[in-house]
């Protein structure tokens, strides 16, 4: 009897062996499937922030560039024809640098936190409310310049915020003692 129930018992250790095999593997793989997907959605993230804040840079350089223009423009108290085309060709350049900024946000909003993109949706509303004017009767400043440290104070709370996403902070002490020991 022993003999017959050696098999029967085999059997089942063979089957209950297999069976935790199979339940480990799969949770390895669904584990390592995780990890793999979330590793893309960082890298994701990263090349998101990098278009949206290269956008912005490139947006605010050029308000910048405008409001050098316009300033230099307006020292000289007598605007000709050729300066006025030249500032409306420059505040065409921003409107079109505001929309493609819109369009990098809109197109990277799939994959950032909502906390994120409001900020971002804030900022583009602004950026779009601003309107480059002259006033050419008081040869006024346009309103820019009041504008531009804003944009600039909103880059930086971009910027922190995108870091806080990212865990850089946390991800640069565990590089800094990976290195350390080594």
């Amino acid at each position: 009897m022993l003999q017959e129930l050696s098999p029967l018992v085999f059997g089942i250790i063979t089957i209950a062996i297999s069976v935790v095999a199979l339940v480990y593997s799969i949770r390895s793989y669904k584990q390592s499937h995780k990890i793999n997907n979330e590793n893309i959605l960082y890298q994701e993230k990263i090349n998101a922030y990098k278009d949206i804040m290269y956008s912005l840079s490139d947006l605010l350089n050029t308000i910048q560039l405008y409001l050098q223009l316009t300033e230099e423009k307006i020292k000289q108290k007598a605007l000709k024809e050729e300066d006025i085309e030249e500032i409306s060709e420059f505040t065409d350049e921003i409107d079109d640098k505001v929309n493609e900024f819109d369009n990098v946000v809109k197109a990277n909003s799939s994959i950032l936190p909502n906390k994120i993109l409001n900020k971002l949706d804030y900022l583009v509303f602004e950026l779009f409310d601003v309107k480059p004017l002259i006033d050419l009767e008081k040869y006024e400043i346009p309103i820019y310049e009041k504008s531009l440290d804003t944009f600039y104070e909103q880059a930086g709370i971009l910027v922190d915020a995108f870091r806080k996403d990212l865990n850089t902070k946390a991800l640069n002490q565990t590089l800094f003692k990976r290195i350390k020991r080594k």
